[in-house]
């Protein structure tokens, strides 16, 4: 059977380990007749359960728990295995690793995918900035390299990559899950104890220097300032024990990572992402477009390409744009005394549907090799 394998550094719940699982899941009942198989370089995650239930074959070599020469080996083994046609890397050590396996079982198609756009490397250990220096002297093996922003490929340019081919794959889209529903809107707001009429400011990140939540925090204080009531809900790994001024606790909801995500961007009334750097296409800004919700974006990677005219675009780790923003739906919510129908989902629906985008990544696993 032809097999294709894909390598990912984690299954946990970021948004390149969301779109390689859209991507296999669709992509294994599109192609029947191929074998789609999973490698997390670390464990199952938040969507290693969400493969197997798709008849995916996963694997987890859990480096973190493991010597790092026997789970090299376990993955030489794999490879040797099933005998891949194609391997495709997803983050940056996959990218490493998967090259170096692949090179050495003889796999003659390895792609790369690239997630993110301008990475700032002092925010990170040296060794993801050495991986990257590596990874540029190593970018002409791979047959392709997929970038899923124009962002990310400028910025992987200045870098030193210099591939064989670039390919542009943006993220897409479950419409049929990330869609309004106004009786679930109801239920998961009155789970959270919000009433019908107070708006929501949602912004849906992991607690990180990237996703920047001291510009968030300090434009929802600026906010409340203007005496315009509103909760401010948030929603990722590491919220729960975020410091949130005293200003705004009582306004405030930290959630903690979760996993129902549609649910919770259908109680939102203005989705917020506030990164500072890093970002290719924002997964979490599609899936609040495709569900209706008006959004404010800092203008990072491809964030401003992809709302257009349907949302609101400012400068990056500027609280004092950030917050007029957010005061700028909120004011046209409460003139208009109801929740804001947004035209975002209609270009989702028309540029960024996961059918659409799943396809041209069957055209690549479909394909001979070169």
């Amino acid at each position: 059977m032809d097999t294709i394998i894909h390598i990912i550094t984690s299954l946990n719940s970021g948004g390149a380990e969301r779109m390689l699982t859209r991507v296999v899941v669709n992509s294994a009942r599109k192609l029947p007749d191929k074998q789609f198989i999973v490698i997390s370089l670390m464990g199952n995650g938040v969507y290693g359960d969400e493969l197997v239930r798709a008849g995916v074959d996963l694997y987890c070599l859990n480096l973190h728990k493991k010597n790092k020469f026997s789970a090299l080996v376990e993955l030489i083994q794999i490879i040797r295995r099933h005998k891949p046609r194609i391997i495709m890397t997803w983050l940056y050590h996959a990218d490493l690793l998967g090259t170096i396996v692949g090179l050495v079982c003889g796999v003659k198609r390895i792609i790369w995918n690239i997630r993110c756009s301008d990475i700032d490397f002092s925010k990170y250990s040296w060794t993801t900035w050495f991986c990257v220096k590596v990874l540029a002297f190593l970018s002409k093996i791979p047959v392709l390299v997929v970038v899923n922003s124009h962002a990310g490929k400028q910025a992987h340019i200045n870098l030193g990559y210099k591939p064989k081919e670039w390919r542009y794959i943006p993220n897409g889209f479950d419409l049929d899950k990330f869609k309004p529903n106004e009786q679930d809107r109801k239920q998961m707001r009155a789970e959270l104890n919000v009433a019908d009429e107070e708006p929501i400011v949602g912004i849906i990140a992991r607690v990180d220097p990237q996703k920047d939540y001291d510009t968030f925090l300090q434009a929802a204080v600026k906010v409340s300032k203007k005496n315009i009531k509103a909760k401010f809900l948030l929603i990722g790994k590491g919220t729960d024990v975020l410091n949130i001024p005293q200003i705004i606790k009582n306004q405030t909801i930290c959630l903690g990572e979760r996993k129902d995500i549609p649910s919770l961007l259908r109680a939102i009334d203005v989705f917020v992402l506030s990164s500072a750097y890093g970002e290719g296409f924002p997964n979490v800004l599609g899936e609040a477009m495709a569900t209706g919700v008006p959004c404010v974006t800092t203008d990072v990677g491809d964030a401003g390409r992809l709302v257009g005219e349907a949302g609101i675009v400012v400068q990056v780790g500027d609280e004092n744009e950030l917050a007029l923003g957010i005061a700028k739906y909120l004011g046209r919510r409460e003139d208009l005394g109801e929740k804001i129908i947004n035209p975002s989902r209609v270009i989702i629906q028309n540029k960024y549907s996961i059918n659409k985008i799943n396809s041209m990544y069957l055209i690549e696993f479909s394909s001979a090799d070169l």
